[in-house]
């Protein structure tokens, strides 16, 4: 057993692959029973800040804010580590459909030859 999804189904021939849709509607479980936080930082408090420094020249310069995160893992990091963010649901929807829209224009432009070469359209 190499995964969690094997863990659960018994055995690891029953998992075959995630989709990316089916990534982000565990993602979005894993959010709604406060298991994943949205957010890098605990609610209860609320985002807290430090500075940041840089060094020029020897000197330490603040430059800016930085969050201070309580959690490592977050919804948006799951989502980007294992492909369920946008991009991943978008490549996999464009190449669901791409195949089909392809075929299509492939036929069509074979049929607009056939009516081409047989005379009925000049």
């Amino acid at each position: 057993i190499n995964s969690m999804a094997a863990e659960y189904a018994g055995r690891s021939s029953a998992v075959w692959e995630w989709d990316s849709r089916d990534i982000d509607r565990f993602a979005v479980a894993l959010e709604s029973y406060n298991i994943l936080p949205f957010k890098a930082y605990d609610k209860s408090v609320g985002p807290r800040y430090e500075d940041k420094y840089i060094n020029i020249l020897g000197k330490r310069v603040k430059f800016g804010k930085k969050l201070v995160t309580d959690f490592e893992w977050t919804a948006a990091r799951f989502r980007k580590e294992f492909g369920g963010d946008f991009k991943a649901i978008a490549f996999d929807v464009v190449n669901q459909f791409l195949p089909i829209v392809i075929a299509f224009i492939i036929w069509k432009y074979i049929k607009d030859a056939m009516d081409e070469m047989s005379g009925k359209k000049k």
